[in-house]
């Protein structure tokens, strides 16, 4: 389809299926064999697009045979295929649960401190404060993150209510794997204030700078190293610190558990070892 010679668009196959004639110029001649045609006399001239009139058309020998037409346009489609975007079920900022994705979907407000008209939260605050490995700009649809497709990751264990069939119990108890995180032993900051005091609340009356969604971790954890170079972030298991090890704990042991979110801190983070 389409298909004419190079040096003019009339000479396509219509022109080649009819008798010589004066537009043949100095190739007509009255005494021509009448055998001759224009497929014998140009049928190899004026290759268009790859291909000559004797390749092309059908009335030359060529040409194709439906339904394998081929086609010198691309086919296209003015409906555009939609691969739906899917935010990181369940994240939120490392520092509030309410700094979600729609959060940062939200046009900046006054409390944003933008500077410029036009600023946006993600580009703002993206890349701030990571959260189960993401950034907003990696987790979130509204700031180029998120994820493609029908496989989604996510950030909890999902689970079934479909009931499952196990192997006839034991009368030995099992044992497991628990993540135990303990205070660096004897650790003090500077001013000997002890990690139960960081896992306190704040207090209006004796915390300077009192935020009502601070902690004092947060605000001063990296504050008042001691002689170790060790502050209450690095020591300390309620701000993020401590030491961490697995332990063995048979089935009817009763152990405290910490949150999912505290555990996958514990299991991903470095382990801080106590000074000798």
């Amino acid at each position: 389809p389409g298909w004419h010679m190079s040096d003019s668009v009339d000479q396509d196959c219509q022109w080649f299926s009819e008798p010589f004639g004066d537009d043949d110029f100095e190739y007509y001649d009255d005494d021509i064999d009448e055998a001759d045609n224009r497929c014998t006399w140009y049928g190899n001239d004026g290759e268009f697009r790859g291909e000559t009139a004797n390749e092309a058309c059908c009335v030359c020998g060529g040409g194709y045979i439906e339904p394998n037409v081929p086609s010198f346009s691309p086919a296209f489609t003015m409906e555009p295929t939609e691969i739906p975007c899917y935010d990181v079920p369940g994240w939120h900022s490392a520092d509030k649960d309410i700094f979600t994705c729609e959060w940062y979907g939200n046009p900046v407000g006054d409390d944003d401190y933008y500077d410029t008209e036009g600023d946006t939260r993600c580009g703002l605050f993206g890349e701030d404060e990571p959260n189960f490995g993401y950034t907003a700009n990696q987790a979130c649809c509204v700031c180029g993150g998120g994820y493609f497709g029908p496989v989604v990751p996510s950030v909890s264990p999902t689970t079934s209510n479909a009931p499952t069939e196990s192997a006839q119990p034991s009368l030995e108890p099992s044992i497991t794997s628990t993540v135990v995180c303990e205070n660096i032993p004897g650790w003090a900051d500077a001013t000997m204030t002890k990690c139960p005091w960081y896992a306190q609340p704040v207090r209006e009356e004796d915390d300077v700078y009192y935020d009502e969604d601070a902690t004092r971790c947060a605000m001063f954890g990296d504050q008042n190293a001691n002689t170790d170079g060790l502050t209450a972030n690095d020591a300390c298991c309620v701000c993020g610190g401590g030491t961490i090890s697995k332990i063995e704990v048979p089935s009817d042991v009763c152990t405290f558990s910490h949150s999912k979110e505290y555990l996958a801190h514990l299991l991903t983070r470095p382990v801080l070892q106590a000074m000798p």
